[in-house]
C-alpha cells in the first residue's frame, strides 16, 4: 500500500511530522508532497530529516488567492513530475480546498482513490469568503472516498452549514472523526499524581496557551476576570503563554486588564505553567482542533473551550471541562466556577481521558481507512 499525503500546511504544524514519522513506524509506505508558499517567512523543509519520500516546492504565488484553479492545475502538474503516479494506491489530502483541489483533479485524470480533511481554514476562509469556488468544494467531497473532521461537532456543524440538503447523507455516511495526536512527550509525563484541588486558596490562575492573535479571543478571559471574583470570592491570575504575534491587539488586552505574559518556551518549561495552573482557558473564535487542550487534560488541568470549535465534541460537556460560546464572558466565569465546584472529579478525568490522543492508535484510525478504500 503506497499513500501519497498532500500536506499544504506541513511547515506550519507538526501534527503531520508526527502523524507521517508514526505511519512510517508501522511500515506504511508514504511519499509527502509539501505545496509551499514563496514568502520569505515560510520555514524550508529539508527532505533529509526524513525516513519517507518528501518533495517540497514553493509553488503557491501570492496571487493565487484570485486564481485558485491555475494553482490547483500548477500543483497537479508538480506532482505528476515528482512522483511516480501509476504505483500509488491512495491520495490524503490533509485539507479541503488547496490539497483536497489537487486530490480530485489527480483522481479524475488517474482514478486514484482520496481521503479529504476538512480544516478551520477551510471554512473559515474558503467556504465563507470564496462563496465562488462553493460548488467545486462539493465536487471534491462528493468524490472522496472519505471525509475526515477532527471532531464530531465539527463535522455535523459543517454538513449542516455548507452542503446542500440531498447530498447531507451520502457525505455524513463516508465522515470520519479523527482527531489530531499530541506530542509523545505528554502522555510519557502524565500528571497522575496532581494534588488535590485545595478549595481554601485564595488566587486561581487561568492559564492561556497559544499565539496572541485576535482569533484567540483572550480578551474575554479579561472581561470575565471580575465576573469569575464575584461568583468564587477568589483572587484571579490571567497567565497568558505564548509568542506576541499581534503588537496592536497586545497593547489593546494590556489597556483592558491585568495579565502576566511568557513568552514562547520549550514543551519543558511549558509542562510547569499546566502543572502550577488551575483552569485551561481558550475560548478561541475559530479553531480546527487546538492541541493545547489536550496538552493540558495530560497534565489533569480542566479545559474551557468553544462551542462548535475543534475540541467540542471530543468529549461529552462536564467530562475534562466545558464548552462556552466565546463571546458570552458571563457564561465563561459560570463554567469556571462549575469546574472548581467539581475540580478533583474532572481533574481525574482528564488524565484518564487524554490518552485518546496517542498518535498509535490514531495511525491505526487511518490506516483502517487507507484498507477500506483499497
Amino acid at each position: 500500500m503506497r499513500i501519497l499525503q498532500i500536506a499544504c500546511g506541513f511547515s506550519y504544524s507538526n501534527i503531520y511530522k508526527n502523524l507521517f514519522a508514526e505511519l512510517n513506524r508501522k511500515n506504511i509506505d508514504i511519499e509527502v508532497y509539501i505545496p509551499q508558499h514563496t514568502e520569505p517567512e515560510i520555514k524550508e523543509v529539508d527532505p533529509s530529516e526524513y525516513p519517507y519520500q518528501v518533495y517540497a516546492n514553493k509553488i503557491i504565488r501570492g496571487w493565487d488567492k484570485y486564481i485558485y484553479f491555475s494553482k490547483i492545475l500548477r500543483m497537479c502538474k508538480d506532482v505528476e513530475r515528482n512522483f511516480d503516479i501509476s504505483k500509488l494506491d491512495v491520495i490524503h489530502a490533509h485539507s479541503l480546498f488547496s490539497d483536497g483541489g489537487v486530490a480530485y483533479e489527480l483522481f479524475k485524470k488517474h482514478k486514484i482513490p482520496y481521503v479529504v480533511a476538512v480544516r478551520d481554514t477551510d471554512v473559515n476562509q474558503y467556504f465563507k469568503k470564496a462563496r465562488h469556488l462553493k460548488p467545486y468544494a462539493l465536487k471534491i467531497l462528493k468524490n472522496a472516498s472519505t471525509i475526515v473532521f477532527l471532531s464530531k461537532v465539527y463535522k455535523e456543524s459543517v454538513i449542516d452549514k455548507f452542503v446542500p440538503t440531498d447530498l447531507q447523507a451520502i457525505f455524513s455516511e463516508k465522515s470520519f472523526v479523527v482527531p489530531n495526536g499530541i506530542s509523545s512527550f505528554w502522555l510519557q509525563n502524565i500528571y497522575k499524581d496532581r494534588p488535590k484541588f485545595n478549595v481554601n486558596k485564595e488566587e486561581i490562575t487561568l492559564l492561556f496557551v497559544g499565539q496572541i492573535i485576535k482569533r484567540k479571543n483572550i480578551e474575554s478571559i479579561i472581561e470575565a476576570k471580575k465576573e469569575i471574583m464575584d461568583l468564587t470570592g477568589k483572587k484571579i491570575k490571567i497567565l497568558l503563554v505564548g509568542e506576541k504575534k499581534d503588537n496592536d491587539y497586545y497593547r489593546y488586552l494590556s489597556k483592558l486588564g491585568e495579565f502576566q505574559h511568557i513568552r514562547q518556551c520549550s514543551q519543558e518549561e511549558l509542562i510547569n505553567f499546566y502543572r502550577k495552573s488551575d483552569v485551561f482557558v481558550m475560548p478561541s473564535l475559530t479553531e480546527t482542533f487546538g492541541l493545547v487542550y489536550a496538552e493540558a487534560i495530560s497534565q489533569g488541568l480542566p479545559v474551557i473551550y468553544s462551542k462548535g470549535q475543534g475540541f467540542d465534541g471530543q468529549f461529552e460537556d462536564g467530562i475534562v471541562g466545558y464548552s462556552v460560546s466565546p463571546m458570552n464572558f458571563k457564561e465563561l466565569a459560570k463554567k469556571i466556577q462549575e469546574i472548581l465546584k467539581n475540580y478533583d472529579v474532572i481533574s481525574a478525568r482528564c488524565i484518564n481521558k487524554c490518552i485518546r490522543f496517542n498518535w498509535e492508535q490514531i495511525t491505526d484510525d487511518y490506516i483502517s481507512l487507507y484498507n477500506s478504500i483499497i
